[in-house]
């Protein structure tokens, strides 16, 4: 008994602080931009050599990155999502299911320490918390802020990054790790998130883990487990 009384108010918290999250949360949907890009073998740049890509070579970078993600009809990958606060020892953890479809449907679903879903659909965004058998939808707020903001980062799976530049400034750097940093433009996102980093693999340039950071201190990291290109996704998974 005493067991769930704690995992209650450990799922109502948690659910209190991702509603005050908002915005952010939702950017956290970055985690599928699945950036791939060989710009540092294609500039014949040593990859042991720190350096910070400029103008031309971030441009080849989005290029690159545009030319793989074209060939992705479909993608799921499954995702931990740690929630750092300063006001805590211990972060928050979340595990959830992340899917997408071409031309433009997005799934972004918590699977536990509770049940939440976040879809955007032709345009539109919802969310959706299971409650047992049901499925309750709420109210996300500013839903047309929320819909550029969501388009903006579809339009990021569909290599098409160029739409981030209205938003954020973006430099992109090659170390050990290629790191991709972007930082808000507007005064709307500032009050919201510092910066974004991204982490990817030199292997396959896969992102590896998502950094968001707010201008409090607290931050968001998200680290990948696994993911399917092009898998057979049903229509259903995009309905509320």
């Amino acid at each position: 008994m005493e067991n769930a009384i704690e995992k209650n108010k450990f799922n109502f918290l948690y659910r209190r602080i991702f509603k005050r999250l908002g915005l952010g949360f939702i950017l956290t949907v970055t985690i599928s931009i699945w950036w791939t890009a060989n710009l540092c073998m294609a500039s014949n740049l040593k990859v042991s050599d720190p350096i910070i890509f400029d103008a031309q070579h971030t441009n080849k970078f989005l290029s690159a990155v545009k030319d793989h993600l074209g060939q992705m009809n479909s993608l799921r990958v499954n995702f931990v999502q740690e929630r750092h606060m300063l006001v805590f020892e211990e972060p928050l953890v979340a595990e959830g299911i992340l899917c997408y479809k071409s031309p433009g449907n997005l799934r972004w679903e918590l699977t536990k320490p509770f049940s939440s879903v976040l879809l955007y659909v032709n345009g539109k965004v919802s969310k959706v918390v299971k409650n047992g058998e049901e499925n309750r939808q709420l109210d996300i707020g500013s839903q047309e802020l929320m819909r550029q903001i969501i388009g903006m980062i579809v339009g990021w799976m569909q290599g098409d990054l160029d739409k981030s530049r209205e938003y954020f400034n973006l430099e992109v750097s090659c170390d050990q790790k290629y790191r991709v940093w972007l930082l808000p433009k507007t005064a709307a996102l500032l009050k919201m998130i510092y910066s974004i980093e991204l982490f990817m693999d030199v292997e396959n340039y896969h992102i590896r883990k998502v950094i968001i950071h707010e201008p409090r201190g607290d931050r968001i990291e998200i680290r990948y487990l696994k993911e399917q290109w092009n898998p057979e996704l049903l229509d259903d998974l995009f309905k509320p």
